[in-house]
């Protein structure tokens, strides 16, 4: 008996031993570290325009009052971040040629032609000595820009005194949110 008692101690012992063993993993030295990748994309935006001039031509006082100029100046408008256009002056349109100047506000801008993404107010907005208007506001563009164009009114009348006209408008290009 007490040999049929060691060999179940043997079979006991070895089933112990077997499982510890199967569950025992070689040791391996093993070292971690991280690192960080960074990127900074940078805001891209510009601003082109097909000319920097705009003329009417010869206004007869006595025609109708209203002359436009539908797509007077195309803009195309790069940028990867959202944007809008604004225009602003600080002056009224003088009068090259003698004295007297007509209102600012007696000239109107609107955007037109616009792509898909842009947004504009529908109608015409009169120009002001102290407001900046926004034209146009738009989402990313594609590389290639998003072009559309410009149209200009001016409105004028008997008492419009005689000469040559001209005033400087700023558009800027901004970032929006």
């Amino acid at each position: 008996m007490k040999s049929a008692r060691r060999n179940g101690f043997a079979l006991f012992s070895l089933a112990l031993v077997i499982p510890v063993l199967g569950w025992a993993a070689p040791l391996r030295a093993q070292s971690r570290a991280e690192f960080t990748i960074e990127a900074e994309v940078r805001p891209v935006m510009s601003l082109e325009m097909d000319r920097t001039q705009v003329g009417f031509g010869f206004i007869s006082p006595d025609e109708a009052r209203t002359r436009e100029l539908l797509g007077a100046v195309a803009l195309t408008v790069k940028s990867n971040l959202p944007w809008s256009l604004t225009v602003s002056t600080s002056e009224d349109l003088r009068n090259l040629t003698a004295e007297g100047t007509i209102p600012v506000t007696f000239l109107d801008l609107r955007a037109s032609s616009l792509p898909a993404g842009i947004t504009s107010h529908p109608d015409y907005l009169p120009l002001s000595k102290d407001k900046t208007l926004t034209i146009a506001q738009g989402g990313p563009t594609a590389p290639e820009g998003s072009r559309f164009t410009l149209d200009v009114r001016l409105r004028t009348g008997w008492n419009a005194p005689a000469g040559k006209y001209s005033v400087p408008l700023s558009l800027t290009l901004n970032p929006s949110p």
